[in-house]
């Protein structure tokens, strides 16, 4: 799986280049987003092209900050309307900051 990653504000932000994260693809974006953050305790991703997601992807988002360890942040950023509303509907909201995808620098 392709992802870019870069540094902003101190943070880590990773950009999955997926539309669905789903269980076809889950594992693949679970061990692609720790690899990445390996040492990090501050993590983003950047949701804004990811349009679904099933019970694999929530899952392979609870895995990745598990695997940031103890007192570590994990924010999604640019969830699409339908994503926020999953995250609200099974409470995710509540354990993942939610926010807007950083600005690009000038």
């Amino acid at each position: 799986m392709e992802v870019t990653a870069f540094r902003q504000d101190g943070m880590l932000t990773i950009k999955p280049s997926i539309g669905r994260l789903d269980a076809s693809v889950a594992q693949d974006f679970e061990e692609s987003c720790a690899r990445r953050a390996q040492g990090e305790s501050r993590l983003a991703i950047d949701m804004s092209s990811i349009v679904f997601v099933d019970s694999a992807g929530l899952g392979a988002l609870v895995s990745v900050l598990r695997s940031l360890g103890e007192g570590a942040r994990l924010r999604l950023v640019g969830a699409t309307r339908n994503v926020r509303t999953l995250l609200q509907l099974t409470r995710l909201d509540k354990v993942f900051e939610l926010g807007e995808p950083p600005q690009a620098a000038s």
